[in-house]
Formats: structure tokens, C-alpha cells, sequence
């Protein structure tokens, strides 16, 4: 057995080495000269060990008493190794701090990553939703019922105002209380995700996907502009939309610098990292954007910077500053007009589309952004098209189908791109491809994936062509 003197006098070696006491309490000497308190025991036949502390600030008599309590735990079927453990995780639970706590520690974690939009709007969502509820809660005492809880007040809330069904605004407040569970995980808070099991609880609904305008719809849309009450700058913003195929963020954002009346151009700029953490974001990728102005659209900016010459937005409100988000669709609804500012979207998508497959390679096709496309896909394979990046590509898209190109990657490319839509290509990969390929926009070729691709292919560039998607 030990006592004080016999362990002064144990002197480290280059090993670790261990004096036993009794039942199992021993003294590890380390090379650093520590000595430390274990306990040596079996349970279930797998032998064990545990570090009761350092001597001396764990004494002979404070360790062998910690023993006997080991000893007793062994005697009623209960592992000291485990025991210690759950007993780690109580006190650290108990000092673990409440949700709001523990969410405000992990936002912290988050300055100089998220822009001021994203702290902005978890700020908000934490005020009206998550902490009412469970924010003055012991984070490791809160579990799916809770969440649940805030989840359903969610939805009956912002049901209740008006604004919406809910179940987007209650799928994100799970986001949000999902990101505070993992990082207490991370934290040693907690060691489970309550959130995990209300994955899927709140559906989504039917998502209503925005539609192209009618033709009467597109015929009324400008006589009933003409009778819009409201502001000059809000009915300008309509139009602008449906000459630039903006979306309505990108015409609300718009600012004066933007313009080049010289050169007719609507120049939206990408933006630093910096202001896009200030959420200063131009486009919806940030990336710089160039839009051709038609004279119409030259018209409406020239009359909006006259009645508007010391705001910065093109299109302000009534204060001067950004209009309103929600100001342009409201003006629709008020003309009893049956669209959004989408749907512009998708009519222009449209327009484009038809006027693009109609009218390929025929010389006629209309405005699409940049010159060079114009041209490429206004001379598509008849020889006349001018630059074009590279001189092998330039020569393949001139005499594209007429059997003059030179090199373009292999031989099979080759002989397909001489001959497209002759029929005297040779294979190509599948018997579909070789089908469709040798009769490109001529009505013959083979059925390939669904009618409506049949349709479109076999009538590419003719301006008969089937519905389109």
C-alpha cells in the first residue's frame, strides 16, 4: 500500500510505470514527472481504466475514497467509465445556456460570411417566431414537440395576416432552428438534432409557375397602362419591363449610372464581395449584364430622368429612394390585370424562343444581346458570318450542312457536321441520332424522346414548328 512518503519518493523514468495501492487504485509516474490517480477494473469481462486526477491535488485518502464509489457502481451492474461520462454531459448541459443564447453565440460565428440581408432576416424570424416560444428554454431540453409547436404557430400566423399560406416562411424558421441544433452539437451542447424528425412535416404546395400572356392579354396590357392612376415612375417600370425582359428586381435596383444613351445600352453591373454582404446584389447572378435599348425604351428612361433628376434610381418612388417592393404587381391588380411581372418574364422567354427557332439561319431574326449572336444565328451555314472567336469554328459555322468545313474534333464530327440534314452522314452514337440528324428540318425524321422535340426538329427554322415545351 501507499502512503505520502513512499509516493515523493517515486522518481519518473523514460517509461511510465504504475505502483499499485489497493482494489484496483493505482499511481502512474509519467517521464514529465506528473503522477496521476487510476483505477484499474473489469466490467463484463472487458478490462478498463480510469483517471480519478493528479496527484497531489487528488490526495491518497480523496482517491481511494473515489474507489470505493467506483467499486460500488461495479457492484450494482453500472460501468464507471460510462457513469462519469453521463455525469460530464449533465454539468455540461446544465451550463449550456438557453436557445436564444446559444442562437445568438452561433450568429456571431456568422460576421464578415452573410450579407446584412441574411442577418436581417433570421433576426426578424427569431423575434416573431422561434424565441416567443422556446428561446428562454435550456437548449438541451428542447425536442421535436417544441419545434413542432413553433412550426404550427408559424403557418397559423402568417395565414391569419394575409401573406401567404405559411409553409414556406414555417420550412425556413426549421432551417433556422436546425442551424442553432448542429452548432450546438458542434458545441458539445447537445447530441441530437430534434429538427431532424420534422423533415417533410410542412409540404410545400402546388407551385404555380409563371405563364406567358395571352395575345389579348398582351394587346390590352399597354390601353390599360395608359389609364393608370398611380405614379409615372411605377407605370414607366411596367413598360421598361416589357421592352428590357427584366426581372422586377433588376428594373427597382436600376440606377441612372446604369444608362448609355450614346451607345444605347443598359449596363448592370457585378458587384465586390463587400457589397454583396451589404446586400447591394444587381442581378439575380452576379455577373455584369449588358441589355440593347430599343427606341421605346429610350423614350421612357429620357422622360423618367427628367421627371425624376435628383433620385439615383431610374424608376424611385415617392420618396426618392427604391420603389416598393411589392409596388409594380399591386398597379397590375388595381387595372384588373390577371399577370405579374413573372409572367412578363415567361412571355418574353417565349418570344425568344419563337423567334429564334422560326427564323434560324433565314437572316431575319430579331434582337438577342450580343452582335455576335445575331449574326451567327442570322447567317447560321451560309457563309456570311463574320468573326467568331476561332478560325476552325468560324469555317465549320459558315458551311455548316454544305460539306466544306475543315477539322471539328474527330471524323465522325466531321462527317455530321458536312452533311447535317442530307442524309449521308454516317453514324452517330444512337439510330435516333442518325435518324434525326440526317433529316434536321426537312419533316422526316425518325420519332426522338417525346412529340413535342419531334415537332420542333422536324420543322426547325421553317417557322411551322409544333408547341414548344
Amino acid at each position: 500500500m501507499l502512503n505520502d512518503l513512499k509516493i515523493k519518493r517515486l522518481k519518473p523514468t523514460e517509461k511510465v510505470f504504475r505502483v499499485a495501492d489497493h482494489s484496483g487504485l493505482c499511481l502512474e509516474v509519467r517521464p514529465s514527472g506528473g503522477k496521476y490517480w487510476r483505477f484499474r477494473y473489469r466490467y463484463l469481462t472487458k478490462a478498463n481504466m480510469l483517471t480519478i486526477g493528479q496527484y497531489p491535488e487528488i490526495s491518497l485518502a480523496e482517491a481511494r475514497l473515489k474507489t470505493l464509489e467506483f467499486r460500488k457502481q461495479l457492484a450494482n451492474g453500472v460501468d464507471p467509465s460510462s457513469y462519469q461520462q453521463e455525469e460530464l454531459l449533465k454539468a455540461i448541459q446544465a451550463n449550456s445556456g438557453t436557445f436564444s443564447l446559444v442562437a445568438a453565440e452561433y450568429m456571431g460565428t456568422k460576421t464578415g460570411q452573410q450579407s446584412e440581408e441574411w442577418f436581417k432576416r433570421r433576426n426578424s424570424y427569431f423575434q416573431k417566431d422561434i424565441f416567443p416560444i422556446i428561446g428562454g428554454k435550456p437548449i438541451h431540453e428542447i425536442d421535436s414537440i417544441d419545434i413542432k409547436n413553433v412550426l404550427d404557430t408559424t403557418v397559423m400566423r402568417i395565414r391569419k395576416s394575409g401573406r401567404g399560406t405559411g409553409e414556406s416562411r414555417g420550412i425556413f424558421v426549421r432551417q433556422m432552428i436546425g442551424e442553432v441544433m448542429s452548432y450546438a452539437i458542434i458545441t458539445k451542447r447537445i447530441s441530437i438534432d430534434p429538427t431532424y424528425a420534422l423533415r417533410g412535416y410542412i409540404k410545400l404546395p402546388e407551385v404555380t409557375h409563371a405563364r406567358p400572356l395571352t395575345d389579348i392579354e398582351k394587346k390590352e396590357l399597354f390601353p390599360k397602362l395608359a389609364t393608370y392612376g398611380g405614379s409615372t415612375s411605377t407605370r414607366n417600370a411596367i413598360k421598361a419591363a416589357t421592352y428590357s425582359w427584366l426581372r422586377s428586381i433588376e428594373i427597382r435596383r436600376a440606377r441612372k449610372e446604369f444608362i448609355n444613351f450614346e451607345e444605347k445600352t443598359w449596363t448592370i453591373p457585378a458587384v465586390s464581395r463587400a457589397e454583396i454582404l451589404a446586400g447591394k446584389r444587381n442581378m439575380k447572378k452576379n455577373r455584369m449584364h449588358i441589355v440593347p435599348l430599343s427606341d421605346q425604351l429610350v423614350e421612357i428612361l429620357k422622360e423618367q430622368f427628367q421627371l425624376y433628376p435628383n433620385s439615383d434610381y431610374i424608376f424611385p418612388g415617392e420618396d426618392g429612394d427604391m420603389i416598393g417592393k411589392t409596388t409594380l404587381n399591386t398597379a397590375l391588380k388595381n387595372l384588373d390585370i390577371e399577370f405579374t411581372m413573372h409572367d412578363l418574364r415567361a412571355t418574353a422567354s417565349t418570344i425568344a424562343n419563337e423567334n429564334l427557332l422560326n427564323h434560324l439561319g433565314d437572316g431575319k431574326l430579331m434582337l438577342t444581346q450580343h452582335q455576335n449572336i445575331i449574326d451567327l444565328l442570322n447567317h447560321l451555314g451560309d457563309g456570311k458570318l463574320n468573326y467568331r472567336q476561332h478560325k476552325n469554328l468560324r469555317s465549320l459555322l459558315n458551311h455548316l450542312g454544305d460539306g466544306k468545313p475543315f477539322g471539328a474534333g474527330n471524323v465522325v464530327d466531321v462527317k455530321l457536321l458536312n452533311h447535317l440534314g442530307d442524309g449521308k452522314h454516317i453514324r452517330v452514337y444512337l439510330g435516333l441520332e442518325q435518324g434525326l440528324l440526317n433529316h434536321l428540318g426537312d419533316g422526316k425524321p425518325d420519332i426522338f424522346l417525346n412529340t413535342l422535340f419531334f415537332g420542333l426538329l422536324n420543322h426547325l427554322g421553317d417557322g411551322k414548328r409544333c408547341d414548344w415545351w
